[in-house]
């Protein structure tokens, strides 16, 4: 995959102090530092004791006892570098360099990939996965010929292809790391064949620091990157007070996660002199130790903490939608924005400043956002992230120089946190995670009950398949190295040619009681005709759902468009005398023109559907200016029609209807 540039690359390596450093002269020791190459984006992160012992022991087992160690001596800093991959991978960078990739493969787990410099400081103390070349080959080799049999004189005879290696001459000098092509016994017994594939090759003046073996501390560090960091915070905290300013009438609130970047955008808020309120959404798919960490955070710093409660919202939902995945997050519309909206109404009828813990790091997407804006789906709240241009180790070492108390997940290795099971993130952490949360099991039986129903083979759930309803190329590509079709994996029963698309009749276990309910509901879809001239001078547009409606239900709706007349005995609706709906299905339209008759349509089928489909989100309830719209005991919405003013300001941004047609997987 190619680099993907989101910001500047900020990591520099003090060749005095063998530290990390955010700026290009050492705060510690005055000197000059040099900048690290490593791979755009630079999402940059300080490795904590999880990573190093997982890191090292992958080593030790590949290249012999030791090495592990002798590629990360104790005691040094190590800094870890997000690259693109089809699923995590990290560089790993020691004394300035990087000494090779951290990466996890879907359904083989993690291997350690060694760079030129991880390998000149593993060839003393390789036991295992060497490959000995003469000195007449190794010459050609360096000059970029490749390692074939003629030129191999001994191989670890446990070598198998695919493994990665170390190539050395018979004096012990390096050549490079590479893979495998044929075992350590075929390198030694065939005549002919290419031996290894090299990734990078030795180079004059490639040596081990002086001070390789020095250790240091991140207290050191952030001592070493003090000047940069003041500056970070001093823009931070000028663009906090410039906000705050700009919105007068705005309180001011910080949207509290429990994860690192919103931790250190409350650090800011606070050094700005300003006394928020913590708004915390629980989704309901939380980390225990997030819950737990919110509440000490507003505790310590004695701020007032304000829950937003998604409760069973998600498992309530998923009958309805299926599950999510990256291309279909329906989940952040219904667990977080829905339970937003409706808290920010509660308790900020007039709009709120919200400080959120933004990076263009992140994504491509964060990376355009304005460091202001608006959310489309939450109305009332102006969001403003003082940290949009800083990297993760930015982050950390601000968060380690105020002694703040950070979420303990972290030490897991997980580079986020945020919803367990949260689509987006890594197949390497959701199969970590899920091992340990407590709906670990329920989600995994639910994924496979749900991959019976659908036709869907069990590495739908495996390979982690679910997370997209249309998976890209790599996906595709990892299905053929694996021998899995791609489309028997996610196409329902077929008969003949026709994919068959009828809903499951299966049922989701809900908690311990397992209540039976539909695996899957039928959604509403439908299908519009031409307008035409009627003979009232007007003309007419009609249309037919693909089943009967409850219109006892949509048709209290339907006063969000205007007056709806509703005859319980014939199951007929009429909205202002221009559009008709009736319970088995039908509605038209009737207008002047046919632009105003297909619009008054789209309304009311908008409206129908946001009805038929609700599933209690609250933000339509959220954006009501007169109280009209609230949750009934249903948990769906409802309406007092004497007080709706036909605003239509409630038809905003809707998961039921922006998911709308989405929720079946491409084949």
């Amino acid at each position: 995959m190619g680099s993907v540039i989101l910001g500047k690359l900020a990591l520099y390596w003090c060749p005095e102090c063998n530290l990390p450093v955010l700026g290009k002269r050492c705060s510690r020791c005055g000197s000059s530092t040099r900048a690290v190459k490593h791979t755009p984006p630079g999402d940059i992160r300080p490795a904590f004791d999880h990573d190093l012992k997982r890191i090292r022991a992958l080593v030790d087992a590949h290249f012999g006892e030791g090495c592990g160690e002798r590629l990360l001596p104790s005691g040094n800093l190590v800094i870890l570098n997000r690259v693109p991959d089809r699923d995590r991978m990290e560089e790993v960078i020691v004394s300035g360099v990087v000494v090779g990739n951290y990466r996890y493969e879907i359904g083989r787990g993690y291997r350690f990939i060694l760079k030129s410099e991880g390998a000149l400081r593993l060839r003393r103390c390789l036991k295992k996965r060497w490959v000995i070349v003469d000195n007449e080959a190794a010459e050609f080799i360096k000059k970029g010929t490749s390692v074939l049999a003629p030129g191999v004189t001994d191989a670890d005879p446990n070598v198998r292809a695919g493994d990665e290696v170390v190539v050395l001459t018979e004096s012990g000098e390096l050549i490079g790391p590479g893979t495998a092509k044929m075992s350590g016994a075929e390198m030694k017994e065939l005549t002919h064949g290419l031996c290894v594939r090299l990734r990078n090759r030795w180079k004059e003046g490639l040596i081990l620091p002086e001070n390789y073996e020095q250790g240091g501390t991140w207290a050191e560090a952030i001592r070493a990157s003090r000047n940069s960091l003041l500056n970070h915070e001093k823009e931070a905290v000028e663009f906090v007070k410039r906000t705050v300013e700009r919105h007068p009438d705005l309180p001011v609130i910080v949207s509290l996660s429990g994860g690192k970047d919103s931790l250190a955008a409350l650090l800011l808020v606070l050094e700005a002199g300003y006394r928020p309120d913590l708004l915390f959404l629980n989704t309901g798919l939380e980390f225990p130790e997030t819950v737990e960490n919110v509440k000490r955070t507003a505790e310590r710093y004695g701020l007032r903490l304000i829950t937003a409660d998604a409760g069973n919202a998600f498992y309530d939902a998923l009958r309805h939608f299926g599950p999510p995945a990256r291309d279909y997050r329906w989940c952040c519309k219904v667990c977080k924005l829905g339970p937003t909206t409706r808290k920010i109404m509660e308790e900020f009828p007039k709009g709120v400043l919200a400080f959120i813990g933004q990076r263009a790091y992140e994504s491509s997407q964060r990376a355009k956002k304005p460091r202001v804006w608006k959310n489309p789906w939450v109305p009332g709240q102006v969001g403003a992230s003082p940290i949009q241009h800083w990297t993760a180790l930015h982050i950390w070492l601000y968060i380690f120089s105020k002694g703040a108390e950070y979420n303990p997940m972290y030490e897991m290795g997980l580079a986020r946190i945020g919803c367990w099971l949260c689509p987006a993130s890594d197949q390497a952490d959701y199969e970590e995670i899920r091992k340990v949360h407590p709906d670990g099991e329920k989600w995994d039986r639910l994924l496979r009950e749900y991959a019976q129903e659908k036709g869907l083979t069990p590495e739908w759930v495996d390979y982690g398949l679910w997370k997209w309803k249309n998976p890209p190329g790599f996906v595709k590509d990892l299905m053929k190295e694996k021998g899995i079709s791609f489309r028997a994996a996610h196409r329902r029963a077929t008969e003949g040619t026709e994919i068959v698309m009828e809903m499951g009749k299966g049922q989701w276990p809900v908690g311990e009681e397992a209540e039976s309910k539909p695996l899957f509901d039928e959604f509403l879809t439908f299908m519009k005709g031409e307008s035409y001239p009627s003979c009232t001078d007007e003309f007419t547009v009609e249309g037919v759902f693909n089943r009967p409606l409850n219109m006892a239900r949509d048709a209290r709706l339907l006063n969000i468009m205007g007056k709806a007349d509703y005859d319980p005995e014939t199951g007929v609706c009429v909205v202002d005398n221009s559009v008709t709906v009736a319970a088995p299905g039908s509605i038209s339209s009737k207008a002047p023109t046919p632009e105003e008759a297909e619009k008054r349509l789209d309304i009311a089928v908008d409206i129908i559907h946001r009805a038929e489909e609700c599933v209690g989100c609250g933000i339509c309830t959220g954006r009501c200016p007169t109280g009209a719209l609230f949750l009934n005991k249903e948990n769906r919405v409802d309406i007092h029609p004497e007080l709706c003013q036909h605003c239509r300001l409630c038809l905003g941004k809707c998961p039921v209807v922006d998911f709308r047609g989405e929720r079946e997987f491409e084949v």
